[in-house]
C-alpha cells in the first residue's frame, strides 16, 4: 500500500514514476513496508528555469504506441533475451565472429539477470 502527501493548493497532477493523477502536487510518497520513500526536496520558481531547456525528440511522443503493462513487460523480456534482433531492428548488421560473441554476451547477461532477480524490489508488484 502507498501513502501520499500532496498539496491541493498547487494544481499539478504529475508525480514520480507511476504516481500521478492526484488533485495537487505530490510532496511525499511512502510504502507501508518502508522500502520506498520519495520526497520533494526542492522547488524553484519558473523564473529560475528561464532559458534552461530539456530536449525531447519528437519521436518519443509522435511515434508512441499505446500499450498495456502486460504487453510492455513482454516486449522488455523479448528485447532483453534477443539483443541481435533489437540491433537488427535498428539496421545493424552483425558479421563473422560477432554473432558468436553476441550470443555469449546474451547468455552472460541472462545469467546475471536471473541472479539479480532475487534482489529485486520493484515499485510494481506482480500479482
Amino acid at each position: 500500500m502507498w501513502y501520499f502527501k500532496y498539496s491541493p493548493e498547487i494544481l499539478f497532477p504529475y508525480g514520480h514514476t507511476k504516481f500521478s493523477g492526484l488533485p495537487g502536487l505530490i510532496v511525499k510518497i511512502t510504502d507501508d513496508k518502508g522500502d520506498f520513500d520519495f520526497e520533494l526536496i526542492k522547488s524553484v520558481s519558473d523564473s529560475k528555469l528561464k532559458g534552461k531547456f530539456v530536449n525531447i525528440k519528437k519521436s518519443r511522443y509522435i511515434e508512441a504506441i499505446e500499450t498495456t503493462q502486460v504487453k510492455l513487460k513482454k516486449a522488455q523480456e523479448n528485447a532483453n533475451s534477443n539483443a541481435a534482433a533489437v540491433l537488427a531492428s535498428y539496421g545493424t548488421v552483425i558479421i563473422g565472429e560477432g554473432k558468436e560473441i553476441l550470443r555469449k554476451k546474451e547468455k552472460e547477461r541472462e545469467k546475471r539477470r536471473e541472479e539479480n532477480k532475487k534482489y529485486a524490489n520493484p515499485l510494481e508488484l506482480e500479482n
